[in-house]
């Protein structure tokens, strides 16, 4: 999932200074064809060469052909937890990091060239900076996905969720709060911002599905996960306006100061997830002891 997941913030690092260009040579409205016509075109043929793994793929065929509905109505069916698995306190635990946390990964990666223009970055650079993080995205995917084999993939999540928040309260609002007084030091702090949220932030998307395995079981993941990813779209649509709505003036530029409430929010709903993914661990740890009588750290 790491290296897979990476591809993400390799393409922000290439995508976000083309875009930038592409927008000063033919404008946004042309910039949206473009990208939306590439886009389909790379995600369908990405998407055509996918295939289900073999027992998964027997398992779903098994469902279907049982399935009393027509064919039709079987292959389209909303694969949706049962009753039991939605009201496990692990379920509930998780669907709320999963909301907290989505309301709150993306708010940095949409306003970075704002947030930057403020400081008295250029269009350009801004883009730059966007660049940067998705590069050290790329990388936190990857590294983490090791990290956590070694010492639990709930501990881990965890532990980059809290640093995120811990990050963005140390280094973002920190500069939101200087920006008008010391744009020097400002522009320092985002920039270290910039990198250490990108690294460690990325762990929410790279070890995401593998929690909802350690939690749940790989059985009954396709049935979790969407639940799960809906939570995630849900958070996301609502999250970014609102952040953008606690930006302080309706003028183009702004002054840094006025993203604290931005920024605010941001660390709190990363420091809120933090304490949704403690409970999910606590409730996973006290049913495993249940189970076996034996107690693990490894989780």
């Amino acid at each position: 999932m790491g290296f897979i997941s990476a591809g993400t913030g390799i393409g922000g690092l290439v995508w976000a200074p083309v875009i930038t260009a592409c927008i000063q040579a033919m404008g946004y409205r042309n910039t949206l064809r473009l990208t939306g016509s590439l886009g389909t075109a790379l995600i369908s043929a990405s998407s055509y060469s996918l295939r289900w793994e073999p027992t998964m793929a027997s398992r779903m065929r098994t469902e279907t052909s049982s399935d009393s509905r027509s064919k039709w109505q079987a292959t389209f069916r909303i694969p949706l937890p049962d009753v039991q698995t939605a009201t496990e306190i692990s379920f509930i635990a998780q669907a709320l990091s999963a909301v907290f946390q989505s309301a709150a990964y993306y708010t940095p990666v949409f306003f970075t060239v704002a947030y930057a223009k403020s400081l008295g970055y250029s269009d350009h650079q801004g883009a730059n900076l966007t660049a940067v993080s998705n590069a050290c995205n790329a990388i936190g995917k990857v590294v983490v996905g090791f990290v956590a084999d070694r010492v639990g993939r709930l501990n881990l999540f965890f532990l980059t969720t809290f640093a995120s928040a811990v990050i963005t309260s140390a280094f973002w609002i920190s500069s939101a709060v200087i920006g008008g007084a010391n744009e020097s030091a400002a522009r320092g702090l985002f920039i270290a911002f910039t990198v250490l949220y990108g690294m460690f932030a990325s762990a929410y998307v790279s070890l995401f599905s593998a929690v909802l395995i350690e939690l749940f079981g790989a059985e009954r993941l396709p049935r979790v996960a969407g639940v799960m990813y809906m939570f995630q779209g849900m958070a996301a649509l609502v999250g970014t306006p609102v952040a953008g709505i606690l930006v302080r003036g309706h003028v183009e530029t702004r002054d840094a100061s006025a993203y604290t409430g931005m920024a605010y929010l941001v660390g709190g709903l990363m420091f809120a997830a933090s304490v949704a993914i403690a409970w999910a661990r606590t409730e996973l740890m006290r049913k495993r002891g249940q189970e076996t009588s034996a107690w693990t750290w490894k989780l």
